[in-house]
């Protein structure tokens, strides 16, 4: 497994955070690079301006606030497209800087043969690395990262994704519409319609056999009268609400 050290914010990095401070700007991350360049032990990084030997790009998957001061950039590197195999000894985070446009706001290198090895795409399913990167910033609610939907999503996204929709499920029923021996799950409500209906989310509906009007029709096989329409709140629940109108109760 990868050892880096512990990530350096770049002159330009420093430069940029002090701007978010005095100008009231957000600090945008834009990219995550990485790249097979070489470092001494005691050689000094904050003068970076980029990558000694760059190899490949991604965007972020999401930003994660740690404390006020930090937070976590999240991505997912991969080898698809990649021609040549190379050893992941720098990785660089950039920012957008108002004036300038991009710049190499922070830099972290491999401890020597503590990198991993990134190998060439071989036309299958493609080698992914889920990477967390930690930011000093001045002010973590203050950070955004550029939206991009070529990001892979990582195993914590899909993770957050599934709760929230499981969240969505819970505190929303599904509406149905279909024939009586439609499968449903647990906070699934189903309207009843013909035998030959296709299944499928309820949306809406109209009828077909009932008039509404001041005077009884000719032909119609209901009538309401206007002067005496019913309306107000339909509600489906196991308890009748106080406020309903209407109430079908689920049994």
């Amino acid at each position: 497994m990868a050892q880096f050290r512990k990530a350096v914010i770049t002159q330009k990095g420093l430069a940029l955070l002090q701007k978010t401070q005095m100008q009231n700007i957000k600090l945008e991350f834009s990219k995550i690079v990485s790249g097979s360049g070489s470092y001494t032990e005691d050689e000094v990084l904050d003068g970076a301006t980029a990558l000694k030997q760059q190899m490949q790009e991604f965007p972020f998957s999401s930003v994660d606030v740690v404390d006020p001061q930090t937070i976590k950039l999240v991505s997912v590197i991969s080898n698809k497209g990649l021609q040549s195999a190379y050893y992941i000894r720098e990785i660089g985070v950039y920012a957008t800087d108002p004036g300038e446009g991009e710049i190499l706001y922070s830099l972290a290198v491999a401890y020597p043969d503590k990198a991993d090895y990134m190998p060439a795409y071989d036309g299958a399913a493609p080698v992914t690395i889920g990477l967390d990167t930690f930011q000093a910033v001045s002010n973590s609610e203050n950070v955004t990262i550029r939206a991009d939907t070529g990001a892979y999503a990582s195993a914590e996204d899909l993770k957050k994704l599934a709760e929230r929709f499981e969240t969505h499920i819970r505190d929303n029923p599904r509406v149905m519409f279909g024939s009586a021996d439609t499968d449903i799950t647990e906070n699934t409500v189903l309207f009843i319609t013909d035998e030959e209906q296709v299944v499928g989310d309820f949306a809406g509906a109209s009828y077909t056999n009932i008039m509404i009007a001041s005077e009884a029709p000719g032909s119609g096989e209901n009538w309401a009268q206007t002067d005496n329409i019913v309306s107000g709140k339909l509600a489906v629940s196991e308890k009748e609400p106080a406020d309903a109108a209407f109430f079908a109760k689920i049994i």
